[in-house]
């Protein structure tokens, strides 16, 4: 366990401290966030996460009671086996710090005499202006039934929270995790991290470990759940049709892009062997040689 003693100190809450200037400001889309005003270098510590400490047994209680009365902005962070930060009714400007797949800050827990804190750093040199990311995920145990969805817009983006490319939730945090019942950069400002492979199985497809028909590569996938249809997709890979998982209902059965027509966009009858590209009786004819598109089947 890492020592450092130059981080604010304090017994249960920390409000203020020698921080990088930052503000807090409305994103397009994303809820509340938060930027810095003035550069800041890479390996930089930049905020504590801090709050109230409560217990696990708390924890659940206030998750209840949020999702019973409709709350869906609060902030929490899994400390250690017995103790969970709640920035919620007290904090500081971190609680309102994005999530992203491709972050400028990462998490690192430190022992401050005797006890254990997380800050926030740096990953990169980061300019004025810029707003302030780190990776979230979702807690499994906390999160119920709830499936957190990503708008980062970054290009390594998963299409959700707690899904990072290692599996593994995030990396720089050791044993502490974030977690809350909303996205607060999809649908409200909550918090999220995650220690354990988020697994689904009432919501739009099935995750699956095998290869992408968009891509063709591997990770986890969304599988169609139209009877016989084998297809199976990343998130980020379905963007296509007009059509993207993340912007579904968690409870809507999905079906994938190849069995609505191309043209009319009713149900198809026949699809491509080698894209997505389908169509009804109407405009098959016209459109297909065999099994494969105009464009494929003049390959």
């Amino acid at each position: 366990m890492k020592t450092y003693l130059t981080l604010c100190q304090s017994s249960n809450i920390v409000n203020a401290c020698n921080y990088p200037s930052q503000q807090v400001f409305w994103t397009a889309g994303r809820g509340w966030g938060l930027r810095t005003l003035v550069p800041i270098k890479e390996g930089e510590f930049v905020n504590e996460y801090v709050g109230e400490l409560i217990t696990y047994e708390e924890t659940e209680r206030r998750v209840k009671l949020a999702r019973k009365n409709n709350v869906k902005d609060f902030y929490f962070l899994v400390l250690d086996k017995d103790r969970v930060i709640d920035a919620g009714p007290r904090g500081n400007l971190s609680r309102f710090a994005n999530h992203s797949c491709d972050p400028n800050l990462r998490t690192e827990k430190w022992n401050i005499t005797g006890d254990l804190r997380v800050g926030l750093f740096a990953v990169r040199a980061i300019e004025a202006g810029e707003e302030l990311t780190f990776e979230y995920g979702v807690e499994s145990e906390f999160r119920g039934d709830t499936i957190f969805h990503c708008l980062c817009g970054a290009e390594t983006c998963t299409g959700f929270m707690g899904r990072s490319k290692k599996l593994g939730g995030v990396p720089s945090l050791a044993d502490s995790t974030l977690l809350s019942t909303s996205g607060s950069n999809g649908t409200s400002n909550g918090r999220h991290s995650n220690k354990n492979r988020i697994r689904t199985s009432n919501i739009t497809g099935e995750l699956d470990a095998d290869t992408c028909f968009g891509c063709g590569l591997t990770g986890q996938l969304i599988a169609c759940q139209m009877s016989k249809c084998s297809r199976k997709f990343h998130p980020k890979c379905i963007k296509v049709k007009g059509q993207s998982f993340r912007n579904r209902s968690p409870t809507q059965r999905w079906i994938c892009p190849s069995h609505r027509c191309d043209v009319c966009g009713i149900d198809a009858n026949i699809a491509c062997a080698d894209c997505l590209s389908s169509f009804c009786d109407e405009h098959r004819t016209e459109n297909m040689r065999g099994i494969y598109c105009l464009l494929h089947g003049q390959e």
